[in-house]
């Protein structure tokens, strides 16, 4: 059998004719696609729109400081007699009146020290009479006696007995005495500790701390129960950098945010205490949370801040609402002189709301504020740009600001 070999060669020019026929049919789609995308793009058309002039303002420097609230009066309870727990009425967070019962503790030991002291006050109250009435006899004797050794008719030693007796058995009326006082003072108190094995609250509040359990043995002064006495109001209490030490000073102006009782608002600082703490190098201010209608969620132990004016700073901003966010990065759209405008990427600082013709930091969304935020520019823009702050959803690079 014959078998046919063709030339190499003749694949090879086949291929190249092949592949520059498509390579050229491809180029001359893409021609006709360009040309079809030139033929449909819209041409550039003009917008309205706000703008806003760059200026380099004067913006308040501050620093901000954490705290959390505190109750003004917290009551601590602790035990005044050891013993076991015996009935734990309350738990973490239950309000309680004044007088309310919340604790008691086993009194076994404090009745069995009043029966006691109670027996020991009656034998020796007994035995008291029973030495007074000797003395009674010895006395009446002595006084006998020292007649008749005046008449010469008695001895002196029967006198000096007479004397002896007496004087014993007052001695021994006299110790009765001080003993009956001592047990009376020692009943007094197991009386007292009595009164200790039923705690109740000395204010109207709230429970924040419990610390036993029924059947716990608890010694005298170990606390069981922390109480915030509700009437008595809050502190926001934090520390400050001691180096603002020298200018900060009850009344000075304040801004306030504890964002779980939704508040946000500026405030005045009522106590400076000038102790300065070596380990941590602050110092503490408290701010008088005032009862308001709106404060009704505050609580002790609630995270906070407190923002203090340092002085000022001169920086960009433009406000909020010129931010675009795309892709990522955050810009804003500028006016040329031509009023063409230009997309152009930002680097953003810090933020500040103007309400109430008061410049404050921004405390962030969700605070029910109405003022106008601001934002620090760092970099993107120069002073006296024009920055397009309306109607962005319709701006785009090249369009032409009316």
């Amino acid at each position: 059998m014959t078998t046919r070999v063709r030339p190499i060669g003749n694949y090879v020019g086949r291929f190249f004719l092949f592949g520059a026929a498509s390579i050229f049919l491809l180029l001359s789609l893409t021609g006709c696609a360009d040309q079809d995308q030139k033929s449909r793009r819209k041409p550039v058309s003009a917008v309205s729109a706000q703008t806003y002039e760059v200026i380099e303002a004067s913006m308040p420097d501050m620093e901000v400081f954490s705290g959390r609230t505190k109750a003004k009066i917290q009551a601590v309870l602790a035990s005044n007699t050891s013993g076991f727990v015996r009935e734990v009425r309350v738990r973490e967070g239950d309000v309680v009146k004044k007088g309310d019962l919340l604790l008691t503790i086993d009194d076994t030991r404090a009745r069995s020290e009043i029966e006691s002291a109670m027996a020991e006050k009656a034998a020796m109250v007994s035995q008291k009479a029973a030495v007074m009435a000797d003395l009674a006899y010895a006395k009446a004797n002595f006084e006998r006696l020292e007649r008749l050794k005046k008449e010469d008719a008695a001895t002196q030693e029967e006198f000096d007995r007479a004397l002896a007796r007496f004087k014993a058995l007052e001695n021994q009326a006299s110790a009765l005495d001080a003993n009956i006082r001592r047990i009376e003072a020692n009943l007094n108190e197991a009386r007292n500790q009595l009164s200790y094995v039923s705690l109740v609250s000395p204010v109207n509040g709230l429970i924040v701390e419990k610390t036993v359990d029924p059947g716990s043995y608890v010694n005298p002064g170990t606390p069981l129960l922390k109480i915030d006495a509700v009437d008595s109001g809050y502190w926001f209490d934090a520390d400050i950098d001691e180096a603002l030490l020298a200018r900060t000073k009850p009344g000075d102006n304040v801004y306030l945010s504890i964002p779980s009782a939704h508040i946000s608002e500026a405030a005045k600082i009522t106590r400076v205490v000038p102790y300065v703490n070596p380990l941590t190098h602050t110092f503490n201010i408290k701010i008088d949370l005032k009862k308001q209608p709106d404060h009704d969620l505050i609580k002790s132990g609630l995270y906070g801040k407190v923002i203090l004016l340092k002085g000022h700073i001169k920086c960009l901003v433009v406000p909020e609402k010129a931010l675009v966010t795309r892709g990522g990065m955050t810009a804003v759209y500028t006016v040329g002189r031509d009023r063409i405008v230009h997309w152009r990427v930002v680097k953003t600082g810090r933020k500040w709301i103007y309400e109430d013709g008061t410049w404050m930091p921004y405390p962030g969304s969700g605070q029910g504020r109405h003022g106008d935020v601001f934002v620090e520019i760092l970099s993107g823009v120069n002073p006296k740009d024009t920055v397009v702050v309306s109607n962005l959803d319709m701006v785009q690079e090249g369009v032409r600001l009316e």
